[in-house]
């Protein structure tokens, strides 16, 4: 019962905090804002639904989520909240990409956003190796940069959509790294994993959400294999 009451109470929190993040985000409206998000959907359009990199079928951006995004985002409303909830008769997801990309795109066109995300996606895998090197020796470093080459980052992380499992992934391997031993770690492992799925489910429009919680689970696993 106490799991249960943790969760609850996380639970209640992070609507409130989705909510009210959201509806803070639809206040930001300027015609930079207007003018860059039409810039990305030319963009968008020009390269294509799917561009293929590297002549691999299975390396491909999908520009159609990406110009959906783009599109919800740059929404117009007189009633914040109410933008929020509805993304335009849309809202069959929580669009939490919005709460970071609409301010993004106040100040940013695509190609500066795409990049500003690969670099904080470096950074993620940067720190993540080296948590991983110090708690797990060589071979957990070395297994998660071969996993890491396998996802072909450099490109994919450009994107708009797949941006987030990579990064909540990372997130979640550092703070399960950070927090071994703890003297409350169960309740903290148990608000973490809930959390991931609440948090994966609030900006992700199912991209390949099941990593943010394999990857994780497997270093928790590895971690308590004693």
């Amino acid at each position: 019962m106490k799991y249960v009451k943790l969760i609850l109470i996380e639970f209640v929190v992070l609507i409130a905090v989705y909510l009210i993040g959201l509806t803070v985000a639809n206040l930001v409206d300027t015609d930079r804002l207007q003018n860059n998000a039409g810039q990305a959907l030319d963009v968008l359009d020009a390269e294509g639904d799917y561009p293929i990199y590297y002549d691999d079928f299975a390396v491909r951006l999908d520009n159609v989520s990406d110009r959906l995004i783009v599109k919800e985002s740059s929404l117009q409303g007189s009633n914040p909240l109410y933008t929020a909830i509805d993304m335009n008769g849309y809202y069959r997801y929580w669009h939490g990409y919005a709460l970071f990309l609409r301010p993004l795109l106040a100040f940013l066109g695509l190609n500066q956003i795409r990049k500003i995300l690969m670099i904080l996606i470096g950074l993620v895998f940067a720190v993540t190796t080296v948590v991983l090197y110090k708690k797990l020796g060589i071979a957990g470093a070395a297994a998660f940069s071969l996993m890491w080459v396998e996802y072909y980052s450099s490109k994919v992380s450009g994107s708009l959509q797949f941006f987030w499992c990579y990064f909540i992934m990372c997130a979640a391997v550092i703070f399960i790294c950070i927090a071994d031993g703890l003297k409350k770690e169960k309740e903290a492992y148990c608000i973490l994993f809930f959390g991931l799925g609440s948090f994966t489910n609030f900006v992700d429009l199912l991209t390949f959400p099941l990593v943010t919680l394999t990857v994780p689970l497997a270093v928790l696993v590895i971690i308590k294999r004693d």
